[in-house]
């Protein structure tokens, strides 16, 4: 089970530092964008869309690369009070939560994702670019899917944590 554990955390780690990567276009976008608008009085009209796609991904695709390292969030109140018993209880059922959250959002990220690839849907921004963005809308559920598997990992880590207890 560890090496199952170790294998997520690898692949959720490798997958965030490549998208980290991405804000570097990201700001070559905006930046060339801002030149050509306010230097040389020209448009470019894919430089916002462009951008949005980047930023889009990098955001939801970091999702389960913040929940590897700790990033979020976290209100420790209740925590602090718990035993090393306690909190791994805590955090298990808080991974049953996110899990379930994460299952609708596959699903309903999944249909939604198939409806716009059927109709291969274009962009509502109205630019003269209007690119097509069905295949943005599968990062929703592929993200998701990423973030699931961390989830899982996180359990995992806290059910040999019960174990261990349990031996020991």
């Amino acid at each position: 089970m560890e090496r199952f554990i170790k294998a997520i955390d690898s692949f959720t780690d490798a997958i965030g530092k490549f998208l980290s990567i991405l804000i570097v276009p990201m700001i070559g976008v905006v930046l060339y964008t801002a030149v050509m608008r306010y230097w040389f009085k020209t448009s470019v009209p894919w430089g916002f869309e462009i951008a949005l796609f980047i930023f889009g991904i990098y955001c939801i695709g970091g999702g389960a690369f913040a929940h590897l390292h700790k990033s979020h969030v976290n209100v420790d109140v209740l925590t602090t009070r718990l035993s090393p018993t306690g909190k791994a209880i805590l955090e298990i059922f808080g991974q049953v939560v996110i899990l379930a959250v994460l299952a609708i959002t596959i699903y309903l990220g999944s249909v939604w994702a198939y409806k716009s690839t059927v109709i291969m849907e274009r962009s509502i921004h109205g630019t003269e670019w209007n690119p097509q963005i069905w295949w943005f809308k599968w990062f929703v559920p592929f993200s998701s899917v990423l973030f699931a598997l961390q989830c899982l990992a996180e359990l995992l880590k806290q059910v040999v944590v019960l174990w261990q207890k349990r031996k020991g």
